[in-house]
């Protein structure tokens, strides 16, 4: 997976085996809708729905997963072990949220919100 930062927008661009796991290809968001960026993983409960996706249990987890909050948020993960995680909260989107796992999350911190306050 890389991640890139082109004409204010997020760019996330998928391999061809990322794509086939996560059973979509690339996106794209506005940098204008992003509302927070951390690595805080939010919590969740047994009401999360893969729906298309794939998954195992901490080796990895890709796809779009629907998750009960106060309401159904629909959200992109694409995360395997050994990767920290980025969350890219965004609202005006087709995903409430964005969970990517990368090698240097501060890094991808301090890039986008050099591009949101500048």
């Amino acid at each position: 997976m890389k991640i890139c930062i082109v004409n204010d927008r997020l760019k996330v661009i998928l391999r061809w085996w990322e794509k086939f796991l996560a059973c979509r290809g690339s996106l794209e968001v506005s940098l204008r809708n992003i509302e927070a960026v951390s690595t805080n993983l939010p919590r969740y409960n047994w009401m999360t729905i893969r729906c298309p996706g794939s998954a195992f249990p901490w080796v990895i987890s890709a796809g779009t997963f629907y998750t009960k909050r106060e309401k159904w948020d629909k959200e992109f993960i694409y995360w395997t072990r050994g990767y920290k995680f980025l969350v890219i909260d965004i609202k005006n989107e087709s995903y409430r949220r964005l969970i990517l796992g990368v090698e240097n999350p501060d890094f991808w911190i301090c890039e986008i919100n050099k591009h949101l306050f500048k």
